[in-house]
């Protein structure tokens, strides 16, 4: 083994610790902006500030909040409880899934609309297919089922000339 690499090594490394050394010194190898004792205080004091709210809102305390009521509430509480928090899970689930799947944005389709229009108000189609009738150009078919009974839902949106000519809503 030669001794230049040796000698790199050991320099490279004397290099370094020359670096901390000076920064341990306070002696900035790059100029830094210093910040005063009183701005320094005034942050940690924040800091602490914020750790505290969020301990206060972290999960694990408000999981520990909702046990604790649930657990002093009466049997017909913790059931209605239990239906709440399963119809939400179920609402998310479904908004995340099928965003289509809200009369309200049934109601905000017209006749005439461009496709762009229609996919902007009910997002993407579960299925995009070309029709083989004459006066129907495109078929935008949105399907999927209920995330809480299992119940299939249907609708449709045809297009002729790239405008919307029939709306057919499903049963929501």
């Amino acid at each position: 083994m030669s001794e230049a690499p040796f000698f790199y090594l050991h320099m490279k490394y004397l290099s370094s610790f020359a670096v901390l050394l000076l920064a341990f010194a306070g002696q900035s190898v790059v100029a830094e902006e210093t910040v005063s004792r009183a701005e320094y205080d005034a942050l940690l004091k924040r800091v602490e500030a914020l750790e505290q709210q969020y301990a206060a809102v972290s999960p694990d305390a408000v999981a520990e909040a909702v046990v604790a009521k649930q657990a002093a509430s009466s049997p017909e509480q913790k059931e209605s409880f239990m239906d709440s928090v399963v119809d939400a899970v179920n609402m998310r689930e479904e908004a995340a899934n099928y965003p289509w799947m809200e009369a309200a944005k049934w109601d905000q389709l017209a006749k005439g609309m461009s496709e762009k229009e229609v996919r902007a108000i009910l997002g993407e189609p579960t299925m995009d297919d070309p029709s083989l009738h004459k006066r129907v150009d495109t078929v935008y078919t949105y399907r999927g089922r209920r995330v809480a009974t299992g119940e299939l839902v249907k609708g449709y949106v045809k297009f002729y000339k790239k405008k919307c000519i029939v709306i057919e809503r499903p049963k929501l």
